[in-house]
């Protein structure tokens, strides 16, 4: 499936499921205002009426507020928190001019919603918020959102990433002897190469690079490289451990959500980006950090317990002592710096920062719905290249 195009302005999105859809559609309603015009554009069945009414259900602080597909009356009208809202289905419309009638004029100096605005023509609003959606197979979409010069830049994914790459890498020896673990190859690529294209995807400008173990080598092989991102480079002297290294490229990495991603972690998306359903998943939720979970008896390579619960909100608790974790954690996940608001000063692992998060209700997880391939020992990666062989080439294994 191709990624969603990232060069044109606006924000441009995978959407696995309906609640993904209704979470948009909560966040754009609370960005909108009154004056404001949203245009749902897409084929039948591609969710423009699922999305009105997660607006109006949003804006009206009511989950469960009666919103029917307006194909028949044309308009229906709601007070809400905003305002007026107005919610117009243009399908049946018999030309521009029957607007007039409709009080399209009036409604617009409230808050519309208009699905099928191909029908608008020459009334259709220069400053309108376009939503163009189209169908990727069962509730799966693809979204498009265009307009509203800076108020949307609250909603785009992350612009920047950290890439964990200081490792020494020893249960991988002796084939980090004489390299850095990100730099084995994997599928005629190293893994830092795989992780780097996949943030570049998902529309990721800038990589921080952090360097310890064969540092130089890592130096060289990003100067070499010419695909996006960019990168720059963090050495450190002395290791910082995850959440240190973190802490320390926060300067690089300004005060936005960024991704955090291991150096070693290697993925193949399912349906939809992995990294974009993180992005999905921290607008739904208020959390500091959202964690991509692989279920652990789908995992290629020896995991051991596992590492979360989670609850159908995607809440995370950690597993007890003698407990058996239904997922492990795979080295991807998008963090806030509120996360490391309270970290210390030296060394020290993010799962520090994962417990406080915890306890303050403030830690989610998604699952990852294509392959993920757990690459800790030599054996690990020989097993991943047999697995990405057999899949290239429908070879048995």
């Amino acid at each position: 499936m191709p990624a969603p195009e990232s060069s044109a302005p606006g924000v441009h999105r995978d959407l696995p499921d309906l609640a993904a859809t209704e979470a948009l559609a909560t966040a754009v309603a609370g960005l909108a205002r009154p004056g404001d015009v949203i245009l749902l554009e897409g084929p039948f069945g591609a969710g423009k009426t699922a999305f009105a009414r997660a607006f109006l259900r949003a804006a009206s602080g009511d989950a469960a507020l009666e919103v029917p597909s307006p194909s028949f009356t044309l308009v229906q009208s709601y007070d809400t928190r905003l305002g007026p809202v107005h919610h117009f289905d243009l399908w049946r419309l018999d030309g521009p001019a029957a607007l007039t009638e409709l009080g399209w004029d009036e409604a617009c100096a409230d808050i519309v919603l208009a699905e099928w605005p191909e029908r608008l023509g020459a009334l259709r609003p220069p400053q309108a918020l376009e939503v163009r959606l189209s169908l990727l197979g069962g509730d799966a979409r693809r979204v498009a959102l265009t307009g509203w010069p800076g108020r949307l830049a609250a909603m785009a994914p992350p612009r920047t990433a950290m890439l964990l790459a200081a490792g020494l890498g020893t249960r991988m020896r002796p084939l980090t002897d004489a390299t850095a673990k990100p730099l084995l190859s994997l599928g005629g690529r190293t893994l830092l190469d795989h992780a780097l294209d996949r943030l570049a995807a998902s529309g990721v400008q800038t990589a921080v690079v952090n360097t310890h173990w064969h540092a130089d080598a890592v130096a060289a092989h990003l100067a070499a490289r010419a695909e996006a991102p960019r990168t720059v480079l963090r050495h450190e002297d002395a290791l910082l451990d995850t959440g240190g290294g973190v802490l320390a490229a926060l300067d690089l990495l300004g005060g936005d959500p960024f991704f955090v991603v291991n150096g070693d972690s290697f993925w193949l998306d399912g349906p939809t980006q992995a990294l974009n359903r993180l992005a999905t998943a921290w607008h739904r939720a208020d959390a500091d950090a959202v964690l991509l979970v692989n279920r652990t008896c789908q995992t290629q390579g020896e995991t051991g317990p596992g590492d979360f619960f989670l609850d159908p909100m995607g809440t995370v608790r950690r597993r007890r002592e003698r407990e058996i974790a239904p997922y492990v954690y795979t080295g991807i996940q998008l963090i806030t710096p509120s996360l490391l608001a309270e970290a210390p000063q030296a060394p020290f692992s993010m799962t520090l920062a994962w417990d406080r998060a915890i306890a303050a209700g403030r830690l989610r997880a998604v699952v990852h719905d294509g392959l993920w391939f757990y690459l800790s020992t030599p054996r690990d990666l020989a097993e991943a290249e047999a697995s990405l062989h057999a899949q290239r080439t429908g070879a048995s294994r």
